[in-house]
C-alpha cells in the first residue's frame, strides 16, 4: 500500500484544489518521490486534455495512465451522480474504491482530489468526506483567499471534526489577484480565529498567491 496519501478536498468549489494539486505533484516530483493522482469522479468532462483529471496526471509527468487518474468522467455540469444519470448512468462505487487501491499500490505519494467541497455528493452513496475515512488518509482543506475566509473554513473545521476527519494543513488559494494589505488581513483574521482552538491553532496554512508557479520550498508535504 501507499507510503503516504492526502485527500485534497475544499470549502467550495472553484477554490483551487486541482491548481493546489497540481503545484504539490509536480513539487513531489523534482524531488524525485513516485508521485500519482486519483480523481474518482469527474462532471463537466469535455476533452481529456483540459481536465482536471489531466492537470493532474501530467503534474506527475504522466506516471500511470489517464484512466486510471481519471477513471469515472461525465459531460454534464452538474453533481457527479446527477451528471451520470443525465447520460443514463450511475457511478461506480466499487470502482472508486478499486481504482484507488490499484494506483496507491503503484507509488509512493497519491494525491486524491474530491469533486466539489467537504460534503459535496460525490455519488449516491458518499460524499467527500465519506471517503476521506473509507480511504483512512490524511486530508488538506483548499479554501479561497478571499472575503469570506475564515466563515468558510471554520465551518468546514467544525463539520470535519464532528464526524472524525482531522485535517492536517489549510491551503489558502488565490484565484484572483488583491492587494497584500486584503491578502494580510484575511489570514490575519484567520490565524487569530483558529488560535481560539488548541488543536486549531497549531494547523499548517500554506500560502498559495495568485500567479504561483511553485510549491513554496520551505513548505514541506513529504512521505
Amino acid at each position: 500500500m501507499v507510503a503516504r496519501s492526502v485527500f485534497v478536498t475544499g470549502t467550495d468549489t472553484d477554490v483551487g484544489k486541482t491548481y493546489v494539486g497540481c503545484l504539490l505533484l509536480e513539487h513531489l516530483t523534482k524531488a524525485g518521490v513516485r508521485a500519482r493522482a486519483y480523481k474518482p469522479v469527474a462532471s463537466g468532462f469535455a476533452e481529456a486534455s483540459g481536465s482536471d483529471g489531466a492537470r493532474l496526471w501530467n503534474a506527475t509527468a504522466c506516471q500511470g495512465d489517464f484512466d486510471s487518474v481519471s477513471p469515472q468522467r461525465f459531460a454534464p455540469p452538474f453533481a457527479p451522480a446527477v451528471a451520470a444519470a443525465m447520460e443514463g448512468k450511475t457511478i461506480d462505487e466499487e470502482q472508486i474504491l478499486t481504482g484507488w487501491r490499484a494506483q496507491a499500490d503503484r507509488c509512493e505519494f497519491l494525491l486524491i482530489e474530491g469533486a466539489g467541497g467537504l460534503f459535496s455528493p460525490v455519488s449516491r452513496r458518499y460524499t467527500n468526506a465519506d471517503l476521506i475515512r473509507t480511504f483512512e488518509t490524511s486530508a488538506i482543506l483548499v479554501a479561497g483567499w478571499k472575503l469570506g475566509l475564515v466563515h468558510q473554513v471554520v465551518c468546514c473545521l467544525v463539520a470535519a471534526r464532528s464526524i472524525g476527519i482531522r485535517f492536517e494543513r489549510i491551503v489558502l488559494s488565490e484565484a484572483a489577484p488583491q492587494t497584500d494589505a486584503a491578502a494580510a488581513s484575511h489570514l490575519r483574521l484567520l490565524r487569530e480565529s483558529l488560535s481560539q482552538d488548541p488543536e486549531w491553532s497549531t494547523l499548517p496554512i500554506t500560502e498559495i498567491r495568485h500567479g504561483t508557479t511553485d510549491w513554496p520550498a520551505d513548505d514541506i508535504v513529504t512521505r
